[in-house]
């Protein structure tokens, strides 16, 4: 689907009601990266926090209005290590989110937000899922440092300057392959290990505790961590009740 449409967004919805589909895994994975310059979507929401955030939780609450995911399935939101990049931008708030704000607009600040909030809905809906006694569960994962199209607007010099392209035109050793990126993915959605585990950030393959790297004796390019913020259950709710406000005039809601 368009992840810029929210009509589009919700046709994948009603076209899985139409022909009976149920899905065991839902992986959210599609996204935008820091967008040189400013721009909106048709349903008025900049462009990243609407791609990495606002279709994503209108999808999903879709179907699982519909039922269209299994009760034993699983649903994966691919997050980024940008959660933990939004302290040095001036930290988490639901009022820095910018909704839809030209003036205010830093393409990276936008980026880090989108993944930070993404990954608090990811703990938002597991965790309301199973107080409700669902067997599905939700979980966020950082696939690692990868070269791949999501870097496209992003010019040689600044590739460079940032260390993740050398002067040869080289990715930095530290980045993964494609198919390593994708093993932390693979790993929530299918690994008998996160059978029931919900509601959780994961990196390289495990969960990562609350404020803590993913694997201690791992090296520090390799194990991150996740911000406080994204774990903390009374954010999540206040953000919950923003977003809420923010989709009231599509017809779409992020609430349980």
């Amino acid at each position: 689907a368009d992840l810029t449409s929210l009509g589009k967004v919700k046709a994948v919805v009603e076209r899985a009601v139409s022909e009976d589909t149920v899905f065991d895994l839902v992986i959210n994975n599609a996204g935008v990266m820091a967008l040189a310059e400013y721009s909106e979507t048709d349903d008025g929401f900049e462009t990243q926090i609407h791609v990495d955030y606002v279709a994503p939780v209108v999808l999903l609450r879709g179907l699982l209005d519909k039922k269209r995911v299994a009760p034993t399935g699983r649903i994966v939101i691919v997050s980024s290590i940008a959660q933990l990049h939004l302290s040095s931008m001036g930290g988490y708030s639901v009022d820095r989110i910018n909704w839809r704000n030209k003036e205010a607009y830093n393409k990276w600040q936008s980026y880090c937000m989108a993944k930070g909030i993404v990954s608090m809905y990811a703990a938002y809906l597991g965790r309301r899922l199973a107080q409700e006694g669902s067997g599905i569960t939700v979980n966020s994962v950082h696939p690692g440092a990868i070269m791949t199209n999501l870097q496209f607007d992003l010019p040689l010099e600044e590739l460079i300057q940032f260390g993740w392209l050398g002067p040869d035109g080289e990715p930095h050793p530290r980045f993964k392959t494609v198919e390593q990126g994708a093993s932390t993915t693979i790993y929530a959605a299918v690994h008998d290990e996160m059978e029931g585990v919900t509601g959780c950030y994961l990196e390289n393959c495990r969960v990562t505790p609350k404020g803590k790297a993913a694997a201690p004796d791992a090296p520090p390019y390799l194990s991150f961590g996740v911000s406080d913020y994204v774990l903390d259950e009374a954010l999540q709710d206040e953000l919950v009740r923003v977003t809420d406000e923010k989709l009231a005039p599509h017809g779409a809601r992020a609430s349980m």
